[in-house]
């Protein structure tokens, strides 16, 4: 798996390591980058030999989001392909939690948007205290999709999600914590090392148990994606076709604030 362009790959023993490799941009998220994100979690479905995944972020960033100006390009050639990305965003949050292995987050500085998206899709997120909770998907015209939202309604409740996914407010990894969406906070030099051992602890106990106690846990999970995967790509392409996404985008790019309502 040494054939990644914007991910590292390493495995040590039945730990593997997924870190987003794209630090100039704080780790946001490109279609490379999605793409390569799916075809290991394909990889991972059919790896007997892993147990644990850890996911993490090169440099001060964990995932800052949507590379805006990726999403810019295909935006303004075909806004019907927002359907099919959208497709292909909930195949990645599908197979990650899927997962048979124990999947970690290991948060280690802003975590936005798409990277929010796939740390809630993790069984267990453990956050440096240097690290930056946030859903400013409706600041540029979009909303929080790839059918994430039932999975954070699940961790925080109906009306802390709302307050997340409405307001778009940024808060730390204490508050992520203190609402339930974070197991541990550590210091930033002790995150890996924390990750680490609650892979440790947990690979002492019985490994046929601990799958199973997984695959019940999901199974329990009220509206585990549910029927928001079906209704969401075509509700997507509605919203592209209006323009807020593409006027977000452009006042994203351009540092200013957006003028929505003003499109044709």
């Amino acid at each position: 798996m040494s054939d990644y362009r914007k991910i590292l790959f390493e495995k040590a023993g039945e730990t593997a390591t997924v870190t987003f490799n794209s630090p100039g941009l704080h780790n946001a998220l490109d279609e490379e980058m999605l793409a390569e994100l799916v075809d290991v979690c394909r990889r991972l479905e059919w790896d007997t030999g892993t147990r644990f995944v850890v996911l993490t972020g090169a440099g001060k960033g964990f995932m800052a989001g949507v590379n805006e100006r990726s999403e810019a390009m295909w935006r303004k050639g075909d806004p019907h392909s927002a359907r099919l990305k959208q497709r292909q965003g909930q195949e990645l949050m599908k197979r990650l939690s899927a997962l048979e292995q124990i999947t970690v987050a290991a948060v280690n500085g802003a975590c936005l948007g798409a990277g929010f998206a796939l740390a809630i899709a993790c069984d267990l997120r453990i956050a440096s205290e240097a690290a930056v909770w946030g859903l400013p998907n409706t600041g540029v015209g979009v909303f929080f999709t790839w059918a994430s939202t039932p999975l954070l309604v699940g961790l925080v409740g109906p009306a802390r999600a709302k307050e997340l996914v409405l307001t778009g407010d940024r808060i730390s990894s204490q508050e992520a914590q203190a609402m339930g969406l974070v197991n541990r906070v550590v210091p930033p030099e002790q995150l890996m090392e924390a990750a680490q051992g609650v892979v440790d602890r947990i690979a002492a106990n019985g490994p046929l148990a601990v799958r199973l106690a997984k695959k019940v846990a999901n199974a329990a999970a009220a509206a585990y994606f549910g029927d928001v995967s079906l209704c969401e790509p075509e509700l997507v392409e509605r919203l592209y076709l209006s323009g807020e996404p593409e006027e977000g985008a452009s006042a994203f790019l351009e540092k200013r604030k957006p003028r929505f309502g003003q499109q044709q």
